[in-house]
């Protein structure tokens, strides 16, 4: 995932369309990586149910309290991934109107301006195989996103799906903006390299 994700946001590849059921890993992978990167780079994870929250990484001090950390200096350097206690209250639609949170997914990354906060974001949307095809207006907007996106490094979307990323549930205007790929379970070594990160 951490070549594909340089070699993605490198190139301007706007969307990375990942079929996996460990969501939580995926997270924790993500989070890892922009740490890693040393580039201030945020991750908001969006979920029909919520809106967005914005994750992170903590180290934890001397006295016990946690730090928010934005990079990795040492890679022996051990923290926690989880969602930041503080969520604002622009990570969520205004209308609460059930449904209201699948345009706000757009709205959202559309109006982030990477330049204006000096930090780049990814933005990681859960299940969304099941909201990209709403409706035509609904594509457009996202074709119309992807688009600018693909001038802009500052902003990638991962689009996260439980089941695989095909033609019937990737609509053919949204392809050539989106690289898909499958994500394999970690084996018993990788996953408590992983784990020993995460937990501290």
């Amino acid at each position: 995932l951490n070549e594909t994700m340089k070699a993605c946001i490198g190139a301007c590849i706007p969307c990375i369309a990942i079929d996996t059921t460990d969501t939580e890993d995926i997270i924790h992978e993500i989070v890892t990586w922009a740490v890693s990167t040393g580039n201030g780079r945020d991750v908001y994870v969006w979920r029909v149910s919520v809106g967005y929250e914005k994750w992170g990484a903590y180290v934890t001090n001397d006295d016990g309290t946690e730090t928010l950390i934005d990079s990795v200096d040492n890679l022996g350097t051990v923290y926690n991934i989880r969602k930041c206690p503080d969520q604002g209250p622009e990570l969520t639609p205004d209308d609460d109107m059930p449904g209201m949170t699948i345009p706000f997914a757009i709205d959202f990354i559309d109006e982030y301006d990477s330049g204006e906060t000096d930090r780049s974001a990814i933005f990681v949307l859960r299940d969304w195989d099941v909201h990209m095809s709403n409706n035509s207006l609904h594509v457009d907007r996202q074709l119309a996103l992807m688009e600018s996106l693909s001038s802009d490094p500052g902003r990638t979307i991962v689009a996260l799906s439980a089941t695989k990323w095909s033609d019937e549930n990737l609509p053919r205007q949204l392809s050539s903006h989106v690289y898909r790929m499958n994500y394999s379970l970690p084996n018993k070594g990788e996953r408590i390299t992983l784990a020993r990160y995460w937990q501290g």
